[in-house]
């Protein structure tokens, strides 16, 4: 597969990278239970939401800014340069919404991530039982 990006892109996958990494860790260091992250959905869940705050803090910062303004001495033509960062040509702060909605998920409805646990039952009129 060939991820395309430019500038501090990458940065997204490697915070939720890390913070799931850590967050699973340390969940099972304190718990002394060698699946405890993997069986409470929900820590893996907060931790991609701490990196997707972090990603949309860091990306604003980055593709923020007015950028550098560079004229033509002939026929003077402003031209603004400004570098980019983003992955698959979408910038880093967009990006970071799509990991907080994906830990807001696994948070909130861990049974679609969960391969294991069945979907809550419902009757026929739509309500849980």
């Amino acid at each position: 597969m060939v991820i395309f990006w430019r500038g501090y892109g990458p940065l997204v996958i490697l915070f939720a990278i890390l913070a799931v990494v850590i967050a699973s860790y340390s969940s099972n260091s304190i718990t002394n239970d060698q699946h405890f992250a993997a069986t409470h959905l929900w820590v893996n869940g907060i931790a991609l939401v701490i990196s997707g705050v972090l990603s949309f803090i860091v990306g604003i910062r980055l593709n923020g800014g007015s950028g550098r303004v560079l004229v033509d001495p002939k026929t003077r033509q402003r031209l603004i340069y400004k570098k980019k960062h983003d992955i698959f040509f979408i910038p880093m702060q967009y990006w970071a919404i799509v990991v907080i909605i994906v830990g807001g998920c696994m948070i909130f409805c861990p049974h679609v991530f969960d391969k294991h646990s069945p979907a809550p039952a419902t009757n026929v009129s739509g309500t849980s039982q």
